[in-house]
């Protein structure tokens, strides 16, 4: 069976009820997610204690110069943490912060969800202020369902076909 590809483009921040929504839809097709941690930012006591909190869920972590939106220049680096989505995990993303760019200034950066096979399915830099979905046809009517994210995504067949 193949399905129609397409691409949500964030024009919006998700916030609030929206940002929650959006995280748990989105776990509906994840098996993991990441956090990014760059050392010349630092984290405040409450990202530290973010981190801490998932720790019971962490499933790797990695230095990296990229990640779903971001290369870094060269030599660049940061650590790339990984999660599993749990129910346990996915509360304590839907409430660390108040929206999807959230994610950003004494928090870990960047948050990201990915399907069993690895794809992305939603990344975020935070601190650019831009996200994106990559989705069949299926989660996007799922996705579109939830309500308030027709106000902050735009849809874009990308003519790739899933299988």
């Amino acid at each position: 069976m193949t399905s129609e590809r397409f691409k949500g483009y964030l024009t919006a921040e998700p916030r609030d009820a929206t940002y929650r929504a959006l995280l748990q839809n989105i776990a509906r097709y994840s098996t993991s997610a990441s956090l990014v941690a760059r050392p010349e930012f630092g984290l405040s006591s409450e990202g530290e204690k973010i981190v801490r909190e998932l720790t019971p869920w962490r499933r790797s972590v990695r230095t990296v110069s990229s990640w779903p939106g971001t290369r870094l220049l060269e030599g660049g680096t940061a650590e790339l943490q990984t999660y599993e989505v749990h129910r346990e995990s996915l509360e304590l993303l839907q409430r660390a912060v108040p929206g999807l760019f959230g994610w950003i200034e004494g928090y870990p950066e960047d948050l990201a969800f990915y399907r069993a096979d690895g794809s992305v399915i939603l990344w975020s830099v935070a601190h650019e202020a831009e996200g994106e979905l990559e989705v069949d046809s299926e989660e996007k009517d799922c996705l579109m369902q939830a309500s308030g994210f027709d106000v902050c995504i735009v849809w874009r067949a990308t003519g790739d076909q899933a299988r």
